[in-house]
Order: structure tokens, then C-alpha cells, then sequence
């Protein structure tokens, strides 16, 4: 019979951080995640649409 084992995560309240640079852009990352693979993800604000750059690895 074979052993079978349970694997525990801690679980982080929030996936992503951000910094408002100003009205109309943000940028977010992935405080969580390995610098090498984090993801700078930026959300600009247009008039009639917005852009959304690199939607990273998690959340």
C-alpha cells in the first residue's frame, strides 16, 4: 500500500502590490514571486479604454 502525504501552503492575504505613479498609470507586481519571474505589470488609463502591459503569473 503505498503512503500517501499532505503538502501545506501558506496562503499570502494578497497576490499583488501596487504603486500609483500618477492619475493615470499604476504599476503592479507580484511581491510573492521569485524576482527572476516576477512581472512588472502596468495599467495605464485612456479616454476609452485602458491598456493593461504583462498580466503576470498569478492571482
Amino acid at each position: 500500500m503505498k503512503k500517501t502525504t499532505t503538502m501545506c501552503l501558506t496562503v499570502k492575504p494578497y497576490w499583488f502590490s501596487r504603486k500609483k505613479i500618477d492619475h493615470d498609470m499604476t504599476l503592479l507586481w507580484e511581491p510573492h514571486v521569485v524576482a527572476f519571474a516576477r512581472c512588472n505589470i502596468w495599467h495605464i488609463r485612456g479616454r476609452d479604454r485602458d491598456l493593461l502591459i504583462d498580466s503576470g503569473m498569478g492571482g
